[in-house]
C-alpha cells in the first residue's frame, strides 16, 4: 500500500507540473489555432456565454498528455489493463478532436448520428478486449451481454461527460474527485483488477492519481474565466479513462456514485429531450441541468461550487459503498456492480467454492 502511495503521488506530481509548465504556451498555440465558437440555438444562453467565444479549445490535450506521459515514467503504463484505460482514452480523444477541428474548420462539428456511431464503431472492440483481458465466461450469451453492457457503459460516459463540460471548471472538477475516489478503491481492493495482479492494480491507481494531478493543473487554466476549454476531445477522454478504469476494476457502481454529477446531467437531458417529445413540456427551463440554474440567475462560479460539493458528497458515498462490500458478500451494491465485474471474478468463485466443501473434524 505504501508502495503504492508513493509511485502515484509521483505520478500525480508529474502530471500536475508538466500542464502547469506546458500549459501557457500550448494554450497561445490554441488560441492562434483552436478558438471556440459560441453557436448555440438558444438567445438566452448566447448572451449567458457570448463573451467566450474566441477563447481556445482542445485544452484537453494537455492532461491527456500528462497524464500518459507520467504514468509511463513510474513504469506503470504497459500492463494490460492499463494500455487498455489508456487506448480507450486517446481513441474517443481522438473521435472528440475530430468534432472540435470540424467546429473550427466549417462552423458545425460531426452530426449526432455521425458522433454516436463513431463513439459505438471505438467502445465495441474496446469492450471485447476488456473481455479478452479477463478470465473466459461460461457461455458465449453472457460473453455477448458483458461487451454490449460494456459497449453502453463506455459511450453513456463518454457523452455524460460532454454534457457535462458547459461551464468553467465543472467538468475538470466532478472528473478530478471521480479519478482519486476510483484510485483509492482500486487500491483497497487490488483483487478485483483484471489480471489480479498487485502491479496491475498498482499501476492503474497511478494512472488514475496522474490523471487527477493533470486535472488539477489544467484548472489553473479552466476555472472561471477560463482560458481554456477542455473541447470534445478532453471531455471524450476523461470519460473514457473514467468508464474504462470502472471495467477493468470491476468498480462500475464506485464510479457511478463518484461521478455522480455526470450521471445526473446526462439524465436530466434525457429527461428534457423525452418528456418535450411526448408532452410538449420541458421538465426544466435548459437541458443540461447546469444551464437550469444558470436561466435561474445563479453565478456560473457559484454553480459550479455546488455542484463540487455534490462530486465530493458522491465520492463519500462510494467510499462508504466499497467498504461496506468489503466487509459483507451480501451488500445489495455487489449485484449492481458484479454484472459489470462478473468476468475478473471467477477467482473469488473458486474460492467461495472451495471454502464451501466439507472439511473433516479433528478429535
Amino acid at each position: 500500500m505504501q508502495g503504492t502511495l508513493l509511485l502515484a503521488t509521483i505520478a500525480g506530481w508529474i502530471a500536475l507540473v508538466c500542464v502547469l509548465v506546458t500549459g501557457p504556451r500550448t494554450i497561445a498555440w490554441l488560441r492562434r489555432l483552436c478558438p471556440e465558437r459560441i453557436d448555440v440555438a438558444s438567445p438566452r444562453l448566447r448572451e449567458l456565454h457570448g463573451a467566450k467565444a474566441g477563447t481556445p479549445t482542445l485544452g484537453g490535450v494537455l492532461f491527456v498528455a500528462a497524464s500518459l506521459l507520467a504514468t509511463a515514467a513510474v513504469g506503470g503504463l504497459f500492463e494490460p489493463a492499463v494500455l487498455l484505460v489508456a487506448l480507450a482514452m486517446v481513441a474517443f480523444g481522438l473521435v472528440g478532436a475530430w468534432d472540435d477541428v470540424l467546429k473550427i474548420r466549417r462552423g458545425r462539428g460531426v452530426t449526432p448520428r455521425g458522433k454516436l456511431l463513431a463513439q459505438f464503431a471505438v467502445a465495441v472492440p474496446l469492450a471485447c478486449g476488456w473481455l479478452c483481458l479477463a478470465p473466459q465466461t461460461a457461455n458465449a450469451a453472457a460473453t455477448v451481454v458483458l461487451a454490449s453492457m460494456g459497449t453502453v457503459w463506455l459511450v453513456g460516459m463518454v457523452n455524460a461527460v460532454n454534457v457535462t463540460d458547459g461551464l468553467d471548471g465543472l467538468a475538470a472538477g466532478c472528473g478530478l474527485v471521480a479519478a482519486v475516489i476510483l484510485a483509492i478503491v482500486v487500491a483497497v481492493a487490488p483483487q478485483r483488477v483484471i489480471g489480479g495482479s498487485p502491479e496491475s492494480a498498482v499501476a492503474l491507481a497511478v494512472m488514475l492519481i496522474a490523471l487527477a494531478g493533470g486535472l488539477a493543473g489544467f484548472l489553473r487554466f479552466n476555472l472561471h474565466p477560463a482560458q481554456v476549454f477542455m473541447g470534445n476531445a478532453g471531455a471524450a477522454a476523461l470519460g473514457a479513462v473514467l468508464a474504462m478504469s470502472s471495467l477493468v476494476s470491476g468498480q462500475a457502481l464506485a464510479l457511478l456514485l463518484a461521478g455522480g454529477v455526470f450521471v445526473v446531467e446526462a439524465a436530466s437531458v434525457l429527461v428534457q429531450v423525452t418528456v418535450y417529445k411526448l408532452t410538449g413540456r420541458r421538465v426544466l427551463r435548459c437541458a443540461p441541468l447546469h444551464h437550469h440554474f444558470q436561466f435561474g440567475g445563479w453565478k456560473e462560479p457559484v454553480i459550479v461550487r455546488r455542484f463540487f460539493v455534490l462530486a465530493l458528497v458522491g465520492g463519500l458515498a462510494a467510499l462508504t459503498s466499497a467498504a461496506l462490500r468489503g466487509q459483507t458478500g451480501t451488500h445489495p451494491a455487489n449485484f449492481a456492480d458484479d454484472a459489470i465485474a462478473a468476468p475478473s471474478d471467477s477467482r473469488a468463485v473458486e474460492r467461495v467454492t472451495q471454502d464451501a466443501r466439507p472439511r473433516q473434524v479433528l478429535r
